[in-house]
């Protein structure tokens, strides 16, 4: 099968999980099948237009039209931002550079990923030369500007105008779409809820690569509690930085934190006063696998509508107990009280009062840390392509 995998963002540039699960599943395809690889690029590159080589893979890269790169979008002013959104509700420099790469391909089948960036137009392209066309959605990006849902009001529908517009507008395009995917019930009812139309609707659960299965790390002193993410205030820095002063420079408890963002220089502020804390960074490849073979737990605060993370399937992988928000999709990957804990948003006492149970039961850890790590063995890759697969046979059938 020739399949076409459009994601707006793909390694070595990487912003998110969307990116690294386009990649790990688009890996996994090319195994058994012909797979090119469309994403973007900065408009200097030298690179446009011509078929690389990316591991097993084949990429094009090219940069759709518009004010700025989206790899490069943080810190724009905001009068630039909504003119980039404007110009890419339906970018025609992008619907005709798609339709030349598809009609020299021939895919069986378009499988797009994140499209911010190259907007719509990629199915409209795909559907001109009918060509089957399955979306993944891995936010609410055509929901709303801010994909998260993440308002004032903590509410799903900020009730703006302007994004009532926004959502009216993206939804259209989304008759389009022959096989809308979502990685979980939560996201998929969400946009069901506010009218999306599309020919057909499926879950199937992300699942990351997993060639062996890694050793649990049973040496329980001091415990180590991860944050794996951006460092901004949506994703729960708050209640790190609380869990962090409440548990200040004891011996027994240490505090990991990998990721950038805004708000990185609290946490360096922290680890300059305290001495169980350490920033790594934004990490990835073997100083990623450490950090999840050395520590314990695994916190994910967050305040936004996860959809289904992949830090907490990669928490599972290497048996770390996840201690999570119960917010958005999370509550569909974790059994609370079994793999991990769920917790409401800010209840930060409630964090505070699991991590020293976790530090006075040992026997507790360790059936959670066996627990999480069996739950993975639903979660692999070649499980997720499978299912893949099957849908794309029956879009060609």
């Amino acid at each position: 099968m020739k399949i076409l995998v459009i994601s707006n963002l793909f390694p070595p540039y990487v912003l998110g999980g969307a990116e690294s699960f386009a990649y790990e599943l688009s890996t996994t395809l090319a195994k058994d099948h012909e797979v090119l690889v469309v994403t973007t690029c900065a408009s200097n590159s030298k690179k446009q237009f011509k078929v690389t080589g990316f591991e097993n893979l084949k990429v094009v890269r090219f940069f759709p039209k518009n004010m700025y790169w989206l790899y490069n979008r943080n810190q724009r002013p905001s009068w630039k931002k909504a003119l980039w959104h404007i110009l890419d509700y339906f970018n025609l420099h992008s619907y005709y550079s798609l339709k030349k790469i598809i009609k020299k391909f021939q895919p069986d089948i378009i499988h797009s990923h994140n499209i911010d960036g190259f907007s719509a137009s990629v199915w409209s392209a795909a559907q001109s030369l009918n060509i089957p066309v399955v979306y993944t959605a891995h936010d609410g990006h055509l929901l709303c500007p801010k994909a998260n849902f993440l308002h004032q009001n903590k509410k799903i529908d900020c009730g703006k105008t302007h994004c009532k517009i926004y959502r009216s507008l993206h939804l259209l395009n989304t008759k389009n779409i022959d096989l809308f995917v979502s990685p979980s019930k939560f996201l998929l009812n969400t946009y069901l809820q506010f009218g999306m139309k599309v020919k057909s609707h499926q879950v199937i659960e992300n699942g990351l690569l997993s060639n062996t299965k890694p050793q649990l790390n049973t040496n329980l002193f001091p415990l180590k509690v991860l944050f794996m993410g951006q460092i901004s205030s949506h994703k729960g820095v708050n209640c790190l930085i609380k869990t962090i002063q409440h548990f200040k420079n004891q011996s027994n408890v240490e505090f990991h934190i990998a990721g950038k963002g805004p708000d990185e220089k609290q946490i360096t502020a922290l680890q300059n006063s305290y001495q169980n804390i350490y920033y790594h960074g934004f990490v990835s490849g073997k100083a990623k696998e450490k950090l999840l073979l050395d520590c314990h737990l695994l916190l994910f605060p967050s305040q936004c509508y996860e959809n289904s993370p992949l830090s907490i399937l990669e928490a599972f992988q290497y048996g770390l107990v996840v201690i999570a928000s119960d917010i958005g999709g999370v509550p569909e990957l974790i059994k609370n009280n079994e793999n991990g804990i769920l917790f409401e948003v800010d209840d930060y006492q409630f964090v505070f009062d699991t991590i020293t149970s976790f530090l006075e039961n040992t026997e507790k850890l360790q059936r959670f840390q066996k627990n999480a790590q069996r739950h993975f063995n639903s979660f692999h890759i070649e499980r997720c392509a499978s299912d893949y697969l099957t849908a794309y046979q029956k879009l060609l059938n």
